[in-house]
């Protein structure tokens, strides 16, 4: 087993015998986990207004919903500025 981990994201596992796909997939799912990790404080309700905590929920939402099926369509969603 391999693992990969990018930033302060957790880590994602690969099988010894995974194909190019599945490293792709493997190393994009590692590159959410890093941006989730990142967007973490920006979800406090003391940091932020409310209408701005309610765009980090949302952008993380989206990706926590990231569909890696498709190597040739997997879009990072924008983050809030």
């Amino acid at each position: 087993m391999h693992y990969i981990k990018i930033g302060n994201g957790d880590t994602v596992s690969v099988s010894n015998d995974a194909s190019a796909t599945d490293w792709k997939i493997a190393d994009n799912r590692a590159k959410r986990n890093s941006l989730l990790a990142d967007s973490d404080s920006m979800v406090l309700q003391d940091r932020l207004p409310e209408a701005k905590v309610n765009e980090w929920k949302e952008y993380r939402k989206k990706l926590r919903d990231m569909d890696f099926s498709d190597l040739e369509k997997i879009v990072f969603p924008t983050k809030p500025e």
